[in-house]
C-alpha cells in the first residue's frame, strides 16, 4: 500500500474524535511495517492517550524500525499526558510522516527537529486536507480567538420567515443534519433573545449516529425576556444554559433564568 493510503487511514481515524477531543485537535495515527498496518489509534478525549501512543502500544515491539503516519506533528511537551516524541523514540520508530505541523507556540516544527536530531527520518506533507480537518484548533492557536460557524437559513428573496412571522425549516434534511453536527462539535451554541422567543429552540445536537456530549447553550438577552417555560430553561438540567443580559437588566424581576447561569 502507498503512503497516501496510510495517511488517508490516519485521517479517518482522527475523525472518530470529532465530538469528544476538544479542546485538543483531531489526531489519527498508524504504524506500518513492511507495507502493512500493525497498529493504529486516535485521540478520543482530552487527558487520554494521544493517537501516536495508542498506535504504538497496539504495535508493541514490532514498532521498532517501523514507520509512523500521523495527521498532526507529535507533541514534545508535558501536558495532561507525556510527550509523544518520547514515546516515538522509545518505540524505536525509524520514520515519521506528519500531515501538517502543530501551530501551538510550543510546537511549530520543534518535534520534527527533535526527532530528526535523534536519527529518525521525518517528513511533513503540509497537506491542506489535514489542516482543514483541524481548522478550529488551528484558528485558535494562530489568532487566539475562537472559531465561529454562522448558521443562517433564508429563502431566495432573503427572507427568514413568512410575512406573518412564521418560520419552519427553510432548509432541507441534509442541511439540518449538518447543523446538528456543527452543534455537536462546538464549545457553545449562541442565539439572540428574539430567536429564543419566536423559535423556542432546544439548541442541542440530535439525530446523530452516536451520542454527542452536552453543549453549552448561550442566549443574548439584554432585558431578560426568556420565558421560564421555554424549552431552553426547562431542559437546563440536561445541557447548561448561559444567559447574557444588559448591565441595567434586573435579574430579580426578569422572567427568565430559573436554573440558568446569568451574566450581565
Amino acid at each position: 500500500m502507498s503512503q497516501d493510503v496510510f495517511m488517508r487511514r490516519a485521517r479517518e481515524l482522527a475523525e472518530r474524535g470529532r465530538y469528544t477531543a476538544a479542546p485538543n485537535p483531531l489526531v489519527g495515527a498508524v504504524v506500518v511495517r513492511d507495507g502493512g498496518i500493525i497498529g493504529e489509534g486516535w485521540h478520543a478525549r482530552a487527558g487520554r492517550e494521544h493517537a501516536e501512543v495508542v498506535a504504538l502500544d497496539a504495535a508493541g515491539s514490532a514498532a521498532r524500525g517501523a514507520e509512523l503516519f500521523v495527521t498532526l506533528e507529535p507533541c514534545n511537551h508535558q501536558g495532561k499526558t507525556p510527550p509523544c516524541t518520547d514515546a516515538v523514540l522509545r518505540a524505536g520508530i525509524g520514520r515519521v510522516v506528519a500531515g501538517h505541523l502543530d501551530p501551538n507556540p510550543k510546537m511549530r516544527g520543534r518535534s520534527m527537529e527533535l526527532l530528526r536530531e535523534a536519527g529518525v527520518a521525518v517528513e511533513v506533507l503540509d497537506d491542506g486536507s489535514f489542516a482543514r480537518q483541524n481548522e478550529q484548533f488551528l484558528h485558535l492557536m494562530t489568532t487566539g480567538r475562537p472559531f465561529v460557524h454562522l448558521k443562517l437559513a433564508s429563502s431566495l428573496d432573503g427572507r427568514i420567515s413568512a410575512s406573518g412571522g412564521e418560520s419552519k425549516w427553510i432548509t432541507g434534511e441534509a442541511a439540518r443534519r449538518r447543523a446538528h453536527e456543527l452543534r455537536a462539535e462546538a464549545g457553545a451554541v449562541l442565539v439572540g433573545a428574539g430567536t429564543a422567543r419566536f423559535d423556542d429552540p432546544l439548541l442541542t445536537p440530535r439525530d446523530l449516529p452516536e451520542a454527542a456530549p452536552p453543549v453549552l447553550r448561550v442566549v443574548l438577552d439584554p432585558h431578560l425576556t426568556l420565558s421560564p417555560q421555554s424549552r431552553l430553561v426547562e431542559t437546563v438540567g440536561a445541557d447548561p444554559v448561559l444567559v447574557f443580559s444588559g448591565e441595567d437588566a434586573d435579574a430579580a424581576t426578569g422572567r427568565c433564568c430559573a436554573g440558568a447561569a446569568w451574566r450581565s
